[in-house]
């Protein structure tokens, strides 16, 4: 870029994103105000001096307590996978989501985590004892393999049996029909093409962080 002349730097984040940032500072230095961020993930954007537009995980778990809340689910599992245990977006949404049971005043459980074969076995045995069981799965990806091994080992049926609400409408799966919470994307493109237009013309010298609300999408897994 700087041998090209071009006047910014625009980065989709994916994967470890924050390391590279983190341990190369020296080559975004000179840019600074004119590097923009479209981060689908979370962000360390305290400690890095550019324009972020990103998704508030946070809230996205926030809204899949509340969902599970208002339809009535007694028993809440969070879905999760050992290769997707350290990854920051689990963390906020999974925070999200406890935030928002422990301050309803009708529920007094903390969700347990659905990750290893004794936590199935509890999962099991909210079903067949009549309590109504959310699943929230962290991602799209992990629900799917969950409502498979799920079918597979008791023939559940999400949507009938048990709820299931997961994170990122990711259209590979989507004769799953699930419900799932979406970053708003061409909402974060919008935003993100206005700051860059400001910037590069001069009308703004800040350096701009901002965070959008996702949006639920309704389904009917099958």
């Amino acid at each position: 870029s700087a041998h090209d002349g071009s006047s910014a730097i625009l980065f989709i984040t994916s994967g470890k994103f924050n390391e590279m940032l983190e341990n190369q500072p020296e080559l975004f230095f000179n840019y600074q105000r004119n590097i923009f961020i479209f981060a689908r993930d979370e962000i360390n954007w305290s400690v890095f001096p550019y324009n972020i537009v990103s998704v508030d995980l946070f809230n996205e778990g926030v809204m899949a307590g509340e969902y599970s809340l208002i339809n009535n689910y007694r028993k809440i599992f969070f879905g999760i996978t050992s290769k997707h245990e350290k990854y920051s977006w689990l963390h906020s949404r999974r925070e999200g989501l406890k935030c928002a049971l422990r301050r309803a005043s009708n529920y007094s459980d903390i969700p347990s985590d659905l990750s290893s074969s004794a936590s199935f076995e509890e999962f099991y045995k909210c079903i067949e004892n009549g309590s109504k069981t959310m699943l929230v799965c962290a991602a799209d990806m992990i629900a799917i393999g969950f409502i498979d091994r799920i079918r597979e080992e008791k023939g559940f049926q999400p949507g009938k049996d048990y709820g299931v609400i997961s994170f990122n409408n990711d259209t590979r799966f989507k004769d799953y029909g699930l419900t799932t919470i979406a970053p708003p994307l061409k909402e974060i493109g919008r935003i993100l093409a206005d700051i860059i237009g400001k910037v590069l013309s001069g009308k703004d010298d800040r350096t701009t962080f901002v965070k959008i609300k996702s949006k639920l999408i309704k389904g009917q897994t099958s």
